[in-house]
């Protein structure tokens, strides 16, 4: 077994202690690994801000290459099936939420009253006090008069989110179940009745 000297702590430590460096004669670092991070959380604490801009301005010299390397990063990613791949192992390691969230028609309506409640967070428009099992219930129901009546229906806010004149909020006392085409034509106007 190959041992080396740490030339900082000065203790003999076999030689996978040390990194890999092929310009020196062993073909390692002077400074085992362990003495090599301790270095470093120090050289950085001393010099954070002076490392912080250097970055930074890397960054905006050369931000065209990496814009062009992550593009094709993800390109060669989703090409080789590596992305289908990753998300299908997800599946297997989760079995019960794949099962419950996308198979089952309460997971889908689940899914449904979390896209509006995101969308609805993005315009600040869900309050601290709205009944969130409410409003999935709801949701929930929409979905049951779609499977019983065979149309498309949409959970519709009677106050539009984004409305011209007045804009309502995500809750359950704004929510009313409508075909899907009605909503759709009813786009983001509301009716003063």
């Amino acid at each position: 077994m190959c041992v080396k000297k740490c030339r900082t702590c000065g203790v003999d430590k076999p030689l996978e202690e040390f990194a890999i460096n092929k310009r020196n004669k062993d073909g390692r670092e002077t400074r085992c690994k362990i003495c090599t991070n301790e270095w470093g959380r120090a050289h950085y604490y001393k010099n954070h801000e002076r490392l912080r801009k250097q970055k930074d301005q890397y960054y905006i010299e050369n931000k065209h290459r990496q814009v062009e390397s992550r593009a094709a990063y993800n390109k060669k990613y989703v090409e080789s099936g590596r992305a289908a791949e990753y998300q299908k192992g997800w599946r297997e390691a989760n079995p019960n939420y794949a099962k419950e969230y996308r198979e089952s028609p309460e997971g889908s309506a689940i899914r449904r009253a979390l896209s509006a409640k995101r969308r609805a967070q993005k315009l600040q428009a869900t309050p601290a006090w709205a009944d969130q099992e409410a409003t999935k219930a709801i949701y929930a129901e929409a979905r049951r008069l779609e499977d019983v009546l065979g149309i498309p229906m949409h959970c519709d806010h009677v106050v539009p989110l984004q409305g011209e004149l007045v804009c309502g909020l995500h809750v359950e006392t704004n929510l009313q179940i409508i075909p899907a085409t009605l909503n759709i034509r009813k786009s983001n106007k509301f009716k003063v009745q």
